[in-house]
């Protein structure tokens, strides 16, 4: 459709409230070219009138325009800090190019000519009938009515584009409490946050919001499939939005395989575009608006990579991704199948791939509340959920819940944020999926080199690493004696142990790093058959059976792996065992 010209016109607030043809015109008007091409969508406003927090009477809200770029680049200068100001992502030619798109809605306030404040809107065609927003960008000028006119900016902008904004979400850096106030104020709710999403002097987070509309509510398909570890943050987010906790934890859910004979390599963008015309797709279990930003300005990226899994010359599956390499972050936009199972396969070597050649901080991937493998599988790899997002996006003809799952390739420290009441207590939850999330890396290394954990993905080894506690002995301490009874696995981190019989003090063996010993006694709590002693200093790692069963009470899967591997060591032991006496 050609697209239409429209004058702007500027209206100023004059009380705490104005008069709704005359605003709902000035900002219509502008806005007219981007709802015939989006929706054929001509009236945007349907609200009576538009309320606002009282300040000075002589700031307008009005329409961004193109002669506001320089205006809006001093105001995001001031805000954003010098890193990102030194950069190319701040010229002004650059934020030119993307302020004035079709697809972005802006407001300004204004003060006697002077811009106090901007808004701006990203939007994204989602179907035939709805449009997604992100809150892009909120610049205001640091003075006491900062809080008041960021809040202003907001609800407006949310009232302007009521009717055709089926959902719309923010992410707010930690450091700006009054951008928090702004949102919490204009009727977004917290669902998550983001730990060291944003580069800057240090790394830092940001707060998650989402505004939903009336019809987003209704249309939200229900009973979401979820693994266990995103159930706490699925339930308060809820519940803050006034929606039913109608979640469904998967227990028993397995992951997608990661090890698979596939061949992983390159492909352009214009055969995606052929293949996804000529082959049936299944259904996608991740999403991608809004999905492709850089920086902290959520500037759209350049464009997405996509690889490719083949199995001999067929491409069965294909990921997508785009890079900030300012912030390090990749995010994965989606991950698609043609035949087979090959997610697991494409996300693990991607993730391979970016590591060695691109070694990002920061990973997010926006997956279906509706998922659950593709849930396990980035858990597998060590993702965790940060947010999550109630009607997020169209599945099945319904509006699904999302979950953004995050993977820190940094060591986790909590953050010291500026956060209002209600980002705290989301701030609690995700610090203490990170915080139980997070083991020493020695830790987690040694037990990815043991037999007995083989199979088991990231998210599954880091589980069982927390549960186990250090031991230290000094040389001749006994770490058990023949005959007694407990039900605990150790793992030797260092040093020595002696293995001998009670008869005669007979030695049957030294056992050294990395090596486990008390299997039998784990398994089914017989008494030990053997005395054990550390030879030299020496450090275990130790596990409780009670503690563990808790844990594979909730995976089973994990606890099948785990007690496969333990049966196939055994009999090896066995063999090893039976050649040696055969020998002597």
């Amino acid at each position: 459709m050609e697209k239409m010209k429209a004058e702007k016109s500027v209206s100023t607030i004059e009380h705490s409230f104005i008069h709704a043809p005359t605003f709902a015109l000035c900002l219509l008007l502008p806005f007219i070219p981007f709802a015939c091409k989006c929706l054929r969508i001509v009236n945007c406003l349907k609200n009576s009138s538009l309320t606002f927090r009282l300040f000075p009477m002589s700031i307008a809200l009005r329409n961004f325009e193109e002669t506001d770029v320089e205006a809006s680049h001093a105001l995001l200068t001031a805000q954003v800090g010098n890193e990102l100001v030194s950069s190319d992502y701040l010229q002004i030619d650059t934020l030119r190019q993307f302020m004035v798109m079709d697809t972005v809605f802006g407001l300004v306030a204004e003060e006697a000519g002077k811009i106090e404040g901007v808004v701006t809107v990203m939007m994204e065609q989602e179907t035939t009938e709805t449009v997604v927003g992100l809150l892009s960008r909120l610049s205001v000028l640091d003075t006491h009515e900062r809080p008041s006119i960021a809040a202003s900016l907001v609800s407006t902008a949310l009232q302007s584009l009521e009717g055709n904004l089926q959902f719309c979400f923010a992410e707010i850096p930690a450091l700006e409490l009054w951008a928090q106030g702004a949102c919490e104020q204009s009727g977004f709710v917290a669902c998550g946050f983001l730990p060291q999403k944003f580069q800057g002097a240090t790394r830092y987070g940001a707060m998650v919001y989402t505004f939903l509309s009336e019809n987003a509510r209704k249309a939200r398909r229900p009973h979401p499939e979820i693994i266990p570890g995103v159930k706490d943050l699925a339930s308060e987010v809820l519940k803050a939005n006034g929606m039913i906790e109608d979640v469904e934890v998967r227990e028993d859910v397995v992951a997608y395989a990661t090890e698979c004979p596939y061949t992983f390599t390159h492909i352009e963008p214009d055969a995606v575009a052929t293949m996804m015309q000529n082959q049936a797709l299944q259904q996608s279990e991740t999403f991608q608006h809004l999905q492709g930003t850089q920086t902290r300005l959520h500037l759209p990226a350049v464009g997405t990579t996509y690889m490719v899994a083949m199995d001999g010359d067929r491409v069965i599956g294909l990921i997508g991704y785009r890079m900030d390499t300012f912030d390090k972050r990749v995010q994965i936009t989606e991950v698609l199948t043609f035949e087979g199972e090959p997610q697991g396969f494409l996300i693990a070597s991607l993730f391979d791939a970016l590591t060695t050649q691109f070694t990002p901080d920061y990973w997010e991937v926006l997956v279906s509340a509706h998922a659950p493998r593709m849930q396990k599988t980035f858990d597998q790899i060590g993702f965790v959920p940060c947010a999550y997002l109630p009607s997020f996006g169209m599945e099945q003809g319904a509006r699904s819940d999302a979950i953004k799952m995050v993977k820190l390739n940094t060591s986790y420290e909590t953050e010291s944020a500026e956060l209002t009441s209600v980002g705290k207590n989301m701030f609690s939850i995700i610090d203490t999926i990170f915080r139980e999330h997070s083991v020493g890396g020695a830790v987690l290394k040694l037990l990815r080199d043991l037999r007995i954990f083989r199979g088991l993905g990231e998210g599954e080894l880091r589980r069982v690493a927390r549960l186990f506690s250090q031991k230290l002995f000094r040389p001749s301490e006994a770490i058990f004696e023949e005959g007694s009874e407990s039900r605990e696995l150790y793992v030797v981190e260092r040093g020595e142990i002696e293995i001998r019989l009670k008869a005669g003090d007979k030695l049957l063996g030294t056992i050294r790093n990395g090596a486990v010993l008390g299997e039998i006694a784990f398994l089914n709590g017989e008494p030990r058959t053997a005395r054990a002693v550390s030879k030299s200093a020496t450090i275990v790692r130790v596990i409780n059976r009670s503690d563990f069963d808790r844990l594979i009470q909730r995976e089973m899967h994990l606890g099948l792996i785990f007690f496969k591997n333990v049966a196939l060591d055994l009999v090896e032991k066995l063999k090893q065992s039976n050649v040696q006496a055969t020998k002597k």
